[in-house]
């Protein structure tokens, strides 16, 4: 991989098509792994010399607290990632580039051909020791104050041109409305899965929200409980009680759903 040789490498690669494509078509799309699979491929066609795009982003979900999609130039595939809540607690997040752009809501940068120090993240020295020669990532930011990020790495010799970062740039200036309406979407699905049922909750996104909508469904109602729970709440923590009833709640689900 390392030192790959465009045929079609030129500092004269533009983004405007791609950024008309994000605007026109690209927005459209509902699921994340297609946005970034069709950006890195649409990228790489048009002369930019990348190996690995990935697109991050925070979210508002129950079980959830970020997601991410990754596209590399060698598989021609996406990986799709949701990582649980305690993300900010894990040694591979801290002092990471993706912490590092939160953070500070900055660029970061790390050219891969020179030496990486002990200090330098895990993550980084990874991508070296598979060829990888410039880190460049880019804060996206949305209207709420949330942030996404978009990482563009290479394996070219010479990394990344001061023309590659303009046209890049530009590309994560279309791509964050974009990204941020995506992630609305999807909190506001996993709030009304949350509180009004996956079905109920479809059926409202869909429209159906008028006073006095009547629909008739066939039902079984199950009633249980935990023995000895009030006592259960006297004796624990509620920390301990509460994380109790999430296992039962947790059990009960699968059994049901399954």
């Amino acid at each position: 991989m390392a030192g790959t040789s465009y045929k079609n490498r030129s500092n004269l690669w533009l983004s405007h098509p791609i950024v008309d494509w994000l605007l026109e078509t690209g927005r459209l799309s509902n699921c994340l792994d297609t946005i970034v699979q069709q950006l890195g491929e649409k990228m790489l066609a048009s002369g930019a010399p990348l190996w690995r795009l990935r697109l991050g982003m925070r979210t508002l979900h129950p079980l959830t607290t970020a997601l991410s999609s990754t596209w590399e130039r060698d598989s021609r595939k996406t990986q799709f990632l949701e990582t649980p809540h305690g993300l900010e607690r894990r040694s591979t997040y801290i002092g990471s580039p993706l912490a590092i752009i939160t953070e500070t809501k900055s660029v970061f940068r790390k050219r891969l051909s020179e030496e990486l120090l002990d200090t330098d993240h895990e993550v980084l020295h990874e991508f070296k020791a598979r060829g990888a020669t410039d880190y460049y990532g880019i804060p996206l930011r949305f209207s709420s104050g949330a942030n996404s990020a978009l990482v563009l790495i290479t394996d070219v010799c010479d990394g990344f041109s001061d023309h590659d970062i303009q046209q890049f740039h530009q590309i994560a200036s279309a791509l964050a409305p974009v990204a941020e309406v995506f992630n609305n979407t999807r909190i506001t699905r996993a709030i009304t899965d949350a509180y009004l049922g996956q079905r109920t909750g479809q059926l409202v996104l869909e429209g159906r929200i008028t006073r006095g909508h009547i629909e008739k469904i066939d039902a079984a109602i199950l009633i249980s409980d935990i023995r000895d729970w009030s006592g259960i709440n006297n004796r624990l923590p509620a920390e301990k009680a509460l994380r109790l009833a999430n296992t039962y709640f947790d059990v009960i689900s699968q059994s049901v759903t399954n």
